[in-house]
Formats: C-alpha cells, structure tokens, sequence
C-alpha cells in the first residue's frame, strides 16, 4: 500500500526518472509519477490526490514552476509543493513561501539524506486535513524549515520563539500572547494569557509561561534550568500560573527530568517539549489535544 503519491515535475525526462529512482530508494512506499510541463502537471493533480509535488522552478524561460504551486495549492490545500531551482534567490524563496511552497530545495541538495527527510515531513503534512487560518500556517511551515537550517545561534532562538508562538496561538483561548517579556528581574520568552474555555485549561490559571533553548546538541539544560523557569512561575502566582512549556531542541538531562518529577504531586506542572515533539505538533490536527496528552504525561510521573 503506497503512503503517498509525489509528483516530479521536470522539463528533462531524464532527470524526473533519476529523481524517480533516487525517491523509491530513499522514501519507501511511495507511488512516483512525473510530468514534463505545468500542463501535464495539471492533468495530473486534476485525475489524482498528489501528497507531494517537486517541481523545477524554470522551464523553459519562465518561472513555470511559481504557476504551478498557485495551481496546485488553489486545487488542494494538503498538497505540499516542494521547488527545486540551480540558482535560488531571497526574492524567489520569499514569493514561493507566501504562495505556501513547503520547502526550497536546490538540485545540488539532492544526493544529501536532508532530501529524504523533507520529502517525508511533506508526506506526513500532506496527510493532515483540518480547517485552519492558512496563512498563520504557512508562517509556521517557514519558520521550521528556517529553524531547520539556520546557524546563527541568536537569529535561531529568536526563530524557535516566533514558531512556538504561532503553534500556541492555534489552540482555541491561546490568542493573546507576548513575547519576551522583560522585568526588573527576569526574562520571559512567551507569555500566553489563557482565556480558554476548556475545562482541562482553565485550571491551570490565567497565564501560562513558554521557556525557548535552542542550544548545541552536547549541552541539554539541567536542575539549574528548571529551578530558574519555576521560579519564574512561581513569582506569577500558584493561582494564576501553574502550567509552563519548557522548549529544548535537543531534549533536557537527567537533573531536570528529576525535578520535573518531584514537583508532580503539586497542581503546577512543567511540560517538555523536544524538537521530535515540536514537529508532531505541527502536524497534529487537534493541537490541544496532543497537549494536553503531553501534560497528563507530566501527571503520570506522580
């Protein structure tokens, strides 16, 4: 049984076909088909559900490709479009993103597993069907792809906040959220006022606190992490901030584990989030309830 259907889109048969066989080596289970113009692109996704579609940026002398994602996202907003270009530009990227391209991609990327990895994370997405504000997710899309990519150790973190802002703001009563917050004292990276309506919720008070760490692979945070974002709760009030998302990229050690579980007999709790859990809820179709699933996790370490 395939688990998904991708569209190559090529002006060189030659090259859909080395593409073809490099995809059924790399993403098991997949149906491939391919194209060699935006017309027969458009016989394709009107005759079948596409999940995924590749597509050269130029063919011939014009940016056919940019047609094409209008096209295909206008037909079905689940299909992700993935371009392909030898010469990409900011301006290119930039249009493509806002038109709701998942991922640019240049041809010399090709041989790298990367390519795999974004092909299935398109699969995955593609298989997502909720009614949700289009353009709040393009943005989320963009800003993993960016976090996914970029080096720079500031430009990353200021990144992971934008995106864990935008995924927050998706749960119904989340709306209202501030982003780094500076007292006298301290710095708070996310700080979601929740209004929600929800039972499971509205017990936890009326904030909830967001801590953002995007740091290198070797270091996880600790003990002196987790003392420093409880504290940081605790000043809020145990009435009005019981509930904080602690954000690591590359999950948290020993010692915060630890703490974590002590303080799970109290009715405050501090959920962790690693980037694995950060993409499944970017693909999830109820948000709020892979959270809430992920604080009852918390619950159980009682």
């Amino acid at each position: 049984m395939p688990t998904g259907i991708i569209l190559i889109v090529d002006d060189s048969l030659e090259f859909c076909r080395i593409l073809e066989e490099r995809l059924s080596e790399t993403v098991p289970g997949v149906n491939v088909l391919h194209a060699q113009s935006v017309s027969d692109a458009a016989a394709v996704l009107r005759a079948s559900e596409i999940n995924v579609v590749i597509s050269d940026m130029v063919m011939g002398e014009k940016e056919a490709g940019f047609d094409l994602l209008v096209l295909s996202k206008r037909r079905n907003p689940c299909t992700q479009f993935l371009v392909l270009t030898e010469y990409p530009s900011i301006k290119n990227v930039e249009r493509c993103m806002r038109a709701g391209c998942y991922a640019y991609v240049e041809k010399t990327d090709l041989e790298g597993s990367r390519f795999a990895e974004v092909v299935t994370e398109a699969l995955a997405l593609s298989r997502v069907s909720v009614d949700r504000d289009a353009t709040l997710e393009r943005l989320i899309l963009a800003d993993w792809n960016t976090l996914r990519s970029v080096k720079e150790r500031l430009k990353k973190g200021a990144v992971l906040e934008d995106l864990c802002s935008s995924l927050f703001r998706t749960v119904d009563g989340w709306n209202r959220i501030d982003g780094r917050v500076n007292t006298r004292t301290e710095e708070i990276d996310l700080l979601i006022l929740n209004e929600s309506r929800d039972e499971f919720w509205k017990r936890f008070g009326s904030f909830i606190l967001v801590e953002c760490k995007n740091w290198v692979r070797k270091r996880k945070p600790g003990r002196k992490e987790f003392d420093s974002f409880y504290l940081k709760m605790q000043r809020r009030g145990q009435q009005d901030c019981r509930l904080g998302f602690f954000i690591s990229l590359n999950g948290v050690a020993t010692t915060f584990a630890i703490e974590q579980s002590r303080i799970a007999k109290e009715s405050t709790r501090v959920v962790t989030l690693d980037g694995e859990e950060i993409w499944q809820l970017i693909c999830a179709p109820d948000r709020s309830g892979l959270l809430k699933q992920l604080v009852a996790r918390e619950a159980a370490r009682r």
